[in-house]
């Protein structure tokens, strides 16, 4: 029966082997829409043939790898090449993959900057002997959240520094737009929703490109305290940090779930032990920096991305520094970091090979 099966699948196997040829050959003539899959097919079909029409040379090359000398040996080689095959694929796919998201995120960035130096929004940055601190709120569907947060800022335009307030909008379809311009904040769009990680690389650009000295980030969600922005900004005007981080371990936090906050001390021991440093917040997106310490960071994660901005910061022998602050619930809505076991192990991911990579 075995036989049988083997003997009456070869005919449909040198059929299917003899389309495959030609189909990726006609594809492979024309230089324009040829194709890497297209020599891979063209592969393919040959060894599918060439199995098919000569099954004992496949017994002979079974044996040199130990499997039996019979068909089964030929079967089980033969399986063992189309899984090896597929899996070689499937990692020029995912990395292909990374690379075509890598780009997607440089365009909508350089796209997203375009539109908005064309915008009568690039009019609200201050002339460039003023622009000394940009605060960076990355926001995604956040309007409700924004209205509130965006009232407190107004003390900070006598906290003795000149200071711009810019939402970086991910892509949002609610208000948040609305809310924005009417605040007298800088609203600038990303044309496509990308994450929060390419929010913030989006409004780190803009303190690069347009000169200012500090760039601090605050979470959209009203958890974190405007008024705060002082403390993490001084310790960068006195030269004494290169990254202040605000940590609400040193200060007062409302915590809503505890293991979450275990979560936190974990992922902050491990990163420093793998960084040598002594923080006590990892997780937090209440951050300044100086710019010319920014423009020596290579970051590209769209999500999880505080493990890999504090891990990059001290492979480039930046000073750190922390501060108390008062970490808050949200002021209204969900969280949209998801599930707490996934965004764990997402987290000790980035923070894993954002500590591997060079740079």
């Amino acid at each position: 029966m075995q036989d049988f099966f083997l003997n009456s699948f070869r005919p449909v196997s040198i059929i299917m082997g003899a389309v495959m040829l030609i189909l990726s050959a006609r594809r492979l003539r024309d230089f324009a829409t040829a194709r890497a899959r297209d020599q891979y097919l063209f592969v393919l079909g040959l060894l599918l043939i060439i199995i098919s029409v000569l099954p004992a040379l496949l017994r002979v090359v079974a044996t040199r790898f130990g499997l039996p000398p019979s068909q089964n040996g030929g079967i089980i080689l033969a399986m063992m090449l189309a899984i090896g095959i597929l899996f070689v694929l499937n990692l020029q796919s995912l990395d292909r993959n990374e690379v075509n998201k890598r780009k997607l995120d440089l365009l909508n960035r350089a796209c997203s900057l375009e539109h908005f130096r064309a915008s009568e929004e690039f009019a609200k940055v201050p002339p460039k002997a003023q622009r000394e601190t940009l605060c960076i709120v990355p926001s995604y569907n956040e309007a409700d959240n924004l209205v509130h947060l965006i009232e407190r800022f107004a003390a900070l335009r006598e906290f003795g520094r000149t200071l711009t307030v810019v939402v970086v909008d991910d892509g949002s379809s609610d208000d948040t737009e609305e809310v924005v311009r009417a605040s007298g904040c800088v609203y600038f769009r990303q044309l496509t929703n990308r994450g929060q990680g390419s929010a913030l690389r989006s409004g780190y650009n803009l303190a690069i490109d347009l000169g200012y000295m500090y760039a601090i980030t605050i979470d959209a969600d009203g958890q974190n305290n405007p008024e705060e922005i002082p403390s993490l900004i001084m310790p960068l005007a006195r030269d004494e940090a290169d990254v202040v981080i605000g940590s609400r371990i040193l200060g007062k936090h409302d915590i809503t779930v505890i293991w979450r906050h275990w979560g936190v001390k974990f992922f902050t021991a491990l990163f420093n032990l793998l960084s040598g440093q002594k923080i006590t917040d990892i997780s937090s997106g209440f951050k300044a920096i100086k710019v010319t310490s920014l423009k020596k960071l290579n970051l590209y994660e769209d999500q999880f991305q505080a493990s890999e901005f504090l891990m990059l910061s001290a492979k480039t022998g930046a000073r750190f520094r922390e501060v108390p602050i008062h970490f808050k619930q949200r002021h209204s809505g969900k969280s949209k970091k998801g599930n707490d076991l996934f965004y764990a192990i997402k987290f000790c991911s980035v923070l894993f090979f954002s500590w591997i990579r060079y740079r």
